[in-house]
């Protein structure tokens, strides 16, 4: 039972019996635009253009979503368990059937089988292959479907289908096969009344039946009609035929020839070979670009039927022309009948050049006379295609406006490559390779510089990379400041860098004595539409690197939806560029333009209007990204009447958004602090507080904490000071400012305390306990969150989650593993039950210490990587970093020390980036550990001293005892002995005064082993016993 995608006529599916014309006409359509691609990814916005042209509904993709699922569920009717799979992939859907399976695609290879048969000299296989050809047309190709691409399709199956008639009719025609043939191609001719050659076909059929006086009559209604319509005279074959069948001649004289075979009477000279190319320039890099272009070109001397299309498009200066003219030179040898190159003038001020007056000249220029060429459009298209239905040449249309201006021009039946090169993407032309270019990587860009300017003028390697950075790696920046550069023998490179530098915008600036940069730029600029020239504008005011839909809504104060509508126009003219998914940048030099406009055409206020929307949009969703992020978090209350959903949705992740939008946010923070009031920038830092803390962005979050703690305390807002000075203990006791994060809590538990808020007193001693947790102050910090947890009681099992888990870590360090053990898991389960994924993998990372401590390792490397799993989707990437360094702590213990090696290596940048001093200390203690557990005691003792520093800066005294301990460890092994016994008498001292009774026991172990070497025996003794007497006091393992 064959499975077909038919499309040959209405659109259906049909299996055997099992038949489906699908529901609607978009839905028909939806399957032809994949059934022409089928097998290759077909991007959604592609399928957009092709199914909607330009007006496609509110949300095409959500339409286009329930089409693909209705197309699905018809293929699975008809076909069963055979139907083809249509696959969504990222931003594009894929119809993975065999070609075979689309009718047209089998009737465009039983055509050209039939021509390669033809040429071999068999026509009766050609004519078998061109009668099934045949019976798969059941009508108009795409019947009922309306549109500029179904009408595309429509018309290069037209140049297909008269292809096939006149390969058919001569070669019926040759075998003496002259009946049956007349109606055909009468009403092909009435269709295509320029096409000589089906014209002359059926003159020769109707004369080899005995009806001269009707062959007689059709010539002349068709030379006639071709004359007084399209003002064309008749070619030498043509009249040749007209003259012997008024002469009587034998019919064999005027047969057709076999294909490859000389024409009889010999043709009217072909016109010399056209080459109107721009001169090739050396072109410097693209060597991706050119491949694609090229390989697109399968039978560069073949004859193939159907025309090559390349489509190169990129923004305003990126060098598509260059490309194009390049390309086209390279491969001008496999093209006989030259290379033709217009300038379609897309863009130009005084408009883009007319259809008319482009195939005038494209006639013109491929050498027909002036006296034959038409006057009508219709009349010069078809002159058009005629011209070029034998042709093989190289078509550059340059510039060109859109797919309405060059659609007419293109020819559909040729055995030529036509190049585009447009602002826009052409994707809504059938059969077209886009080739986008972006800018020039910096080895490029600086080559091309320095070939520009030449070897003398060229400035050192380092000035070279910073004129083309200024330059954006655009090439024709390049150009014209290479070019200026040259005008000014005077310059070093100092004074160009200083001229594009100095001034506010770069673009007036990129210039050379004729041409400059904000020209090209306006070519783009002028054709788009008012509102998308408003939101190209609003764009340059936008204050970070990236914009989302909805921030530019914000910035252009319209609806999401019309704003999402001009994002995608200026997508499409490459003035907007869309690095992932909803996520758009300008081009630093198309914002530098974007600005100047909106300074010209907007005024200062209208500017600074949009920009207080954009900051106030953010307030009010980073307030509530925070909120379902951060839960726990004390709050100040922000004023926000924002009526806009939030960006992720309602099954979005907000963490996910504020990670995303976190280069913006800090730039509208900057902003703010120095356009804004100050209870304004304090609030903005408060939403923000916790995704600064979180991320690492600590000294940005200490300054402007800082000033929030301030603004609070000066204007007497109590609830808000208190807020604040949480908010700074936390970055403070995450930088390793221990005594700055404990008098930041304890101000805030007065505060609480003053005006008599619980949930504010509670959070305080929870960060006053974890400060002195940090500190070494275990019964302080025990008593801390123990308070907490008394204030907490009635409340949320959050805070009670985060209390319990903070006990836990003060029962572990303080040598108590069993009853931590028991903790957590009430922890865990607490954080669960409220599902705070977050509290989740902390707890896990808490647990995987726990069992490292019990001496379960495989039990730790579970939890472990059960955290780091969690964390990889909902923590920071510094939350990933602490992980993997306690990961590493347990496959040290495992007696994995490569692996353990490489964790450690990996996150310390990582923790060194963002100022993470602790746990900077503790994976480099990990990596001496490391190097002491495969015997390289000397390394070691680096890593550790560079450990011990770190921790000593910051007062984290648990981490300096547990450093001192293994570098005295360390030098005991490589012989010095006295440094040993210092480091572990401080080690000793410290575990003692923070009361670790473990950290103790190790020490005192390490200090017996030192003493009996050093011949202290008694000494020695008396250690170990001190050993067994504190494991025997706190139950802890022995060794």
């Amino acid at each position: 039972m064959e499975f077909q995608i038919r499309v040959l006529g209405p659109v259906e599916l049909r299996a055997g019996e099992r038949w489906t014309a699908l529901g609607s006409t978009k839905e028909r359509t939806v399957l032809a635009a994949l059934a022409w691609d089928v097998g290759s990814a077909v991007s959604v916005d592609r399928l957009v253009d092709r199914v909607w042209d330009d007006n496609p509904p509110a949300k095409p993709r959500d339409a286009l979503y329930a089409y693909v699922s209705r197309i699905r569920r018809a293929l699975h009717d008809v076909a069963g368990p055979a139907a083809p799979a249509l696959e969504r992939r990222t931003h594009t859907y894929v119809l993975q059937a065999d070609r075979a399976a689309v009718d047209l695609h089998r009737y465009v290879g039983l055509v050209d089988q039939a021509h390669a048969v033809a040429r071999r000299g068999d026509g009766q296989e050609a004519l078998h292959l061109l009668r099934q050809a045949q019976g798969l047309r059941r009508g108009e190709p795409l019947a009922g479907l309306p549109g500029t691409w179904a009408a595309g399709i429509r018309a290069a199956m037209d140049g297909k289908e008269v292809d096939a008639a006149t390969l058919q009719a001569g070669v019926a025609l040759r075998l003496g096969h002259y009946q049956d043939l007349a109606p055909r191609l009468a009403s092909l001719a009435e269709a295509h009344p320029t096409n000589e050659t089906l014209v002359e076909l059926l003159a020769v059929a109707l004369y080899g039946t005995g009806r001269a006086v009707e062959a007689a009559d059709a010539l002349h209604h068709f030379l006639s009609r071709l004359v007084r319509e399209f003002g064309t005279a008749p070619g030498a074959r043509l009249q040749a035929v007209q003259q012997g069948i008024l002469s009587r001649v034998p019919v064999a004289d005027l047969l057709p020839p076999a294909p490859g075979a000389p024409a009889e009477p010999p043709p009217a000279p072909e016109p010399d070979r056209t080459d109107n190319l721009p001169h090739d320039i050396e072109l410097v890099g693209r060597a991706a670009e050119i491949s694609r272009l090229s390989a697109g070109i399968h039978t560069p001397h073949g004859t193939a039927a159907v025309v090559s299309l390349e489509a190169v498009d990129g923004m305003p200066g990126v060098g598509k022309t260059s490309l194009a003219v390049h390309v086209a030179h390279q491969l001008s040898d496999g093209y006989p009948d030259g290379c033709v190159f217009l300038d379609l003038r897309g863009g130009a001020e005084a408009g883009a050049m007319p259809v008319a007056d482009a195939l005038t000249d494209l006639l013109h220029l491929s050498g027909v006379p002036v006296a034959s060429i038409p006057q009508h459009v219709d009349a010069l298209r078809s002159a058009w295609h005629t011209a070029m239905a034998n042709r093989r040449l190289i078509l550059v249309l340059d510039n060109v406006a859109d797919a309405d201006q060059v659609r007419p021009l293109l020819p559909w039946a040729s055995p030529s490559l036509v190049i585009l090169t447009s602002r826009r993407r052409l994707t809504e032309i059938p059969g077209v390779r886009p080739v986008t270019l972006d800018v020039m990587p910096l080895r490029d860009a600086v080559s091309m510089f320095r070939h520009r300017v030449g070897a003398e003028r060229a400035p050192t390697a380092e000035a070279t990379a910073q004129i083309v950075r200024l330059c954006g790696f655009l090439p024709l920046a390049i150009e014209l400041v290479a070019s200026r550069f040259l005008s000014r023998p005077a310059w070093s490179a100092a004074e160009l860098v200083d001229s594009l530098t100095r001034a506010g915008s770069r673009v007036p600036q990129i210039r050379d004595g004729r041409r400059e940069l904000a020209r090209a730029f306006e070519v783009s600029y002028r054709p788009l539409t008012p509102l998308q020239r408003m939101v190209f504008r609003r764009l340059g005011t936008h204050l970070g690197p990236e914009v989302g839909p909805h921030a530019a809504a914000a910035l252009s104060g319209l609806s999401v939806e019309d704003t999402d509508r001009a994002l995608e126009g200026l997508l499409g003219c490459h003035l907007l560029q869309e690095p992932t998914p909803y996520r758009y940048r300008l081009h630093d030099l198309l914002r530098d333009y974007a600005q100047g406009l909106a300074a010209a055409e907007d005024g200062p206020e209208e500017t600074r209007a949009a920009v207080e929307r954009l900051v106030d949009f953010y307030l009010a969703m980073a307030d509530l990204a925070d909120r379902q992020v951060y839960p726990f978090r004390c709050r100040v209350e922000v004023a926000t009447s924002l009526p806009a959903p939030a960006p992720w949705g309602t099954r979005g992740d907000p963490s996910r958004w504020l990670l995303t939008e976190g280069p913006n946010l800090l730039a509208v923070l900057a902003w703010s602090g120095a356009h804004r009031s100050a209870r304004d920038t304090a609030l903005l830092a408060h939403v923000l507080a916790g995704f600064l803390d979180t991320e690492g962005y600590l000294t940005t979050a200490d300054a402007v904490l800082r000033a929030a703690v301030a603004y609070w305390r000066d204007t007497d807002d109590r609830t808000g000071y208190a807020c604040a000075l949480l908010d700074l203990a936390a970055v403070s006791i995450h930088r390793g400012q221990y005594d700055e994060g404990s008098a930041a809590a304890r101000t805030a538990l007065d505060e609480a305390r003053v005006v008599a808020d619980p949930e504010i007193e509670a959070e305080a001693l929870h960060q006053l306990g974890i400060a002195l947790w940090a500190g070494g102050q275990y019964a302080q910090a025990v008593d801390c969150h123990h308070a907490a947890l008394v204030l907490r009681a009635d409340g949320p099992a959050l805070q009670q989650a985060r209390s319990l888990n903070m006990l836990g870590t003060l029962l572990l360090v303080t040598g108590d593993p069993e009853r931590a053990l028991e903790v957590f898991l009430d922890t865990l389960g607490k954080f669960r039950e409220v599902r705070d994924r977050r509290g989740e993998w902390r707890t896990l990372n808490n647990l995987g210490e726990t069992h490292a401590k019990l001496g379960d390792l495989e039990q730790a490397d579970t939890a472990y990587r059960q955290a780091l799993g969690l964390a990889r989707h909902v923590g920071s990437r510094v939350d990933c970093a602490t992980l993997q360094m306690n990961l590493a702590g347990a496959l040290l213990t495992a007696g994995k020390p490569d692996e353990a090696l490489a964790l450690y290596q990996e996150v310390l940048p990582v923790l060194r980036s963002v100022g993470d001093r602790r746990n900077e200390a503790i994976a480099l203690h990990g990596v001496g550990r490391t190097l002491q557990a495969v015997g390289q005691f000397h390394e070691s003792i680096g890593h550790h001293t560079a450990a011990l520093a770190v921790a000593r800066e910051i007062g984290a005294v648990h981490e300096e005892a547990e450093t001192l301990r293994d570098l005295g460890i360390a030098e005991h092994r490589v012989g010095r002995l006295a440094q040993a016994g210092r480091h572990l008498q401080d080690s000793l001292a410290i575990a003692e005064r923070i009361q670790a009774p473990a950290e103790e026991t190790a020490t005192l172990t390490a200090l017996a082993d030192l003493r009996r070497q050093q011949g202290a025996a008694e000494e020695a003794d008396a250690l170990r016993a001190r050993v067994r007497a504190l494991q025997v006091k706190h139950r802890l393992p022995r060794a």
